[in-house]
């Protein structure tokens, strides 16, 4: 798996985050009143040629399970990208991330986890 350095920014999100909660949750050992303040974990980008909605989806996994995607646009920039790069034979890529958010201080406030990838591949590539 080829590994991606970034610079440090994590300003990229990830998208359908909403529907992967449950694995964000076990991922980051349960729900505290503060939440995660940018907890570092290694993300792996995955080519999912075989996604219903989208054939050059990229999926992002955490510990091996799934909690997002890179959004369409992304997807395709980064594609285009690894591919211009040179790299054509891999389909799996390893960035740092910070995991934030998922606070829980009752009912009536609760955050969702969101994700933040170390990517600025697409930039450098072009």
């Amino acid at each position: 798996m080829k590994r991606i350095e970034g610079v440090g920014l994590f300003a990229c999100p990830i998208v359908g985050e909403s529907h992967y909660q449950g694995a964000l949750e076990l991922i980051c050992g349960g729900r505290t009143q503060e939440g995660e303040d940018n907890r570092p974990v290694t993300a792996c980008l995955i080519y999912e040629p075989t996604n219903q909605h989208d054939p050059l989806a990229v999926r992002i996994d955490i510990g091996g399970l799934p909690v997002g995607y890179l959004s369409r646009d992304f997807a395709r920039a980064f594609r285009d990208a690894v591919t211009k790069s040179g790299v054509v034979s891999e389909t799996e890529f390893e960035v740092a991330a910070v995991i934030r958010g998922g606070w829980d201080r009752g009912p009536d406030d609760r955050g969702s986890y969101g994700v933040w990838l170390d990517l600025d591949y697409v930039e450098r590539a072009q």
